[in-house]
């Protein structure tokens, strides 16, 4: 066995204090910048989302699904700005 080589009774000590060891503290969570941006994104992509949803109407077979599901999401995007962003 080459002398650089630790013996298996080396490798197991060196688990069993590795496994004795504190784990490391989990970083703390960051601040959501996610709020602030979309504060700043929504006036401005609530009239584009609107535009098209009022186009995507007039897509045969499309339409009819997607038009409701984007004027949803702007009624859901009104109500997260107005709880979050106007102070």
């Amino acid at each position: 066995m080459p002398a650089s080589t630790p013996s298996l009774q080396e490798l197991r000590q060196q688990l069993d204090n590795a496994l004795r060891a504190p784990a490391p503290a989990a970083p703390a969570p960051a601040a959501p910048a996610g709020a602030q941006d979309f504060c700043t994104l929504w006036p401005t992509a609530k009239p584009i989302l609107q535009a098209v949803a009022g186009i995507i109407g007039f897509i045969p077979g499309v339409g009819a699904g997607a038009g409701p599901v984007l004027n949803a999401l702007v009624t859901v995007g009104d109500q997260v700005f107005d709880a979050t962003c106007k102070k």
